[in-house]
């Protein structure tokens, strides 16, 4: 079966970054319409008339920035994935905004394959993992939890279905990697979010981080 191609808003004050933007993210394979503005409110006004599967947002914008726009489009359009496409690397940045619930953060300067991948991993699995954001909530994560082990709360196949959905594998792939039912894995995964009080894969991911399920090798999960 065919997927459905997804639909995509981007918002950036420089015109002629918003036109590059709109003609390199619709030459992508899965991508079907994708449309433009050039502030958070006209891309809240965009989003009310073609509701978008996800929004690439800029964070200074004149008239709405991207953090703003951010928490109205999660309080308003909850199902909407966003994604911060910014220069800013600070990883007080990174936290606060992954805190509002964003699902994915890129650096412009990412090769535009990674910009791609973003788009469908923050569909498909609810939140894009990189280097960029691990490290920032790593850092956050250190200067407030010091020794501290929690992980002993979770069983050993909680551990390893939160581990997977930590490197993005969706639960239709955790359940053939496990050899268990896809509604099985939807189940532990409603069990770790009770159990470590967390409400969205964002909080899966600083708990993991938190207590060392996760690391990095040559920029990738393991």
């Amino acid at each position: 079966m065919k997927s459905r191609k997804l639909n995509v808003c981007l918002a950036d004050d420089h015109n002629f970054v918003r036109q590059g933007m709109v003609r390199v993210i619709s030459s992508f394979s899965r991508i079907g319409d994708v449309r433009a503005a050039s502030n958070g409110k006209e891309l809240l006004k965009l989003i009310r008339d073609f509701e978008p599967d996800v929004v690439i947002v800029d964070l200074e914008m004149p008239e709405m920035d991207g953090t703003a726009v951010s928490r109205q489009i999660r309080s308003q359009y909850p199902n909407i994935k966003i994604i911060i496409l910014t220069m800013h690397d600070e990883p007080t940045t990174i936290v606060r905004l992954m805190e509002i619930g964003i699902h994915g953060y890129l650096l412009k300067k990412v090769d535009v394959s990674e910009v791609e991948r973003a788009i469908y991993a923050v569909h498909e699995n609810d939140f894009y993992n990189n280097e960029l954001v691990s490290n920032a909530m790593r850092s956050h994560l250190a200067s407030r939890y010091q020794d501290y082990d929690d992980s002993s709360k979770l069983s050993d196949r909680e551990i390893e279905v939160l581990t997977l959905l930590c490197q993005e594998y969706t639960c239709l792939e955790i359940s053939e990697r496990l050899f268990i039912s896809e509604k099985t894995v939807h189940v532990h995964r409603r069990n770790i979010m009770v159990k470590t009080n967390v409400k969205n894969s964002v909080g899966l991911i600083r708990y993991a981080l938190q207590q060392n399920l996760m690391t990095f090798a040559n920029g990738k999960i393991l």
